[in-house]
C-alpha cells in the first residue's frame, strides 16, 4: 500500500475456520488499523485498500461463504471508515 500503510499481522499458528478465528482476525485487523492510522491519516481509498487486502490475506483463507465473507470484509470496512472520519475531523 502506498503512504506506508498496510496492515500485516503477527503470523498465526494453525488458524481454522472456526468463528472463534474469524473473530480474532477482526478485531486484530481493526486494531492494526486503529494503530495505523493514529500516526498516519493518507487518503480514504489508501485505507479501504489496505483494509480489503488484510482481509483477503486472513480472514477469506478460511473459506467461509461467500456471503458472509462479504458481509464482515464490508462490515470492516464501515468500522474502519467511522475511526477514519473522527480522526480526520480532529
Amino acid at each position: 500500500m502506498s503512504d506506508g500503510f498496510k496492515i500485516v499481522l503477527p503470523s498465526q499458528a494453525s488458524v481454522t475456520g472456526s468463528f472463534e478465528a474469524v473473530a480474532s482476525l477482526y478485531q486484530q485487523i481493526l486494531d492494526k488499523a486503529i494503530e495505523l492510522l493514529k500516526d498516519n491519516l493518507p487518503p480514504w481509498e489508501v485505507v479501504e485498500a489496505a483494509v480489503r487486502a488484510a482481509y483477503d490475506s486472513y480472514i477469506r483463507p478460511l473459506a467461509l461463504p461467500n456471503i458472509l465473507d462479504n458481509i464482515l470484509c464490508n462490515a470492516l470496512v464501515d468500522q474502519v471508515k467511522k475511526i477514519y472520519d473522527q480522526l480526520a475531523a480532529q
